[in-house]
């Protein structure tokens, strides 16, 4: 996994917690 798809799915993972009620 390159260094730019590990950031992507970072910052979706981020994103997605985000929005987590809890």
């Amino acid at each position: 996994m390159t260094p730019l798809v590990f950031g992507a799915v970072w910052v979706l993972a981020a994103t997605a917690v985000a929005f987590l009620p809890t």
